[in-house]
């Protein structure tokens, strides 16, 4: 079977572009639209990799990240986090580093 990637965005035309591309190179590709939408989809579908939009509506990527990570209900899948947003770099940077740091000392 192929591994299986999650991938959680809310642009639907930007998932739809990821999972032909995913496809292509044959893995399996669950697309989940918000991070609420996401923890459900891990839960089930158990990915060996999340792709991990962090800008949102509903439940940001931050707020997932941290809910996978707090619980053991789900695969310990590698999470790769991106952005397309370049004005809040700094702030999203500090974030994720603050998070980085609290995942290493768990």
């Amino acid at each position: 079977m192929a591994n299986k990637i999650l991938w959680v965005d809310d642009v639907k035309d930007f998932l739809d572009l990821m999972e032909m591309e995913i496809i292509k190179r044959g893995f399996q590709f669950v697309p989940a639209y918000n991070g609420v939408e996401g923890l459900e989809k891990a839960k089930i579908e158990k990915p060996d990799l999340i792709f991990l939009d962090i800008m949102m509506p509903i439940m940001d990527g931050f707020e997932m990240f941290k809910q996978l990570k707090d619980s053991s209900e789900y695969n310990q899948a590698p999470v790769i986090m991106v952005s397309a947003k370049n004005d809040q770099e700094t702030e999203l940077r500090n974030k994720l580093d603050k998070m980085i740091q609290e995942y290493m000392r768990d």
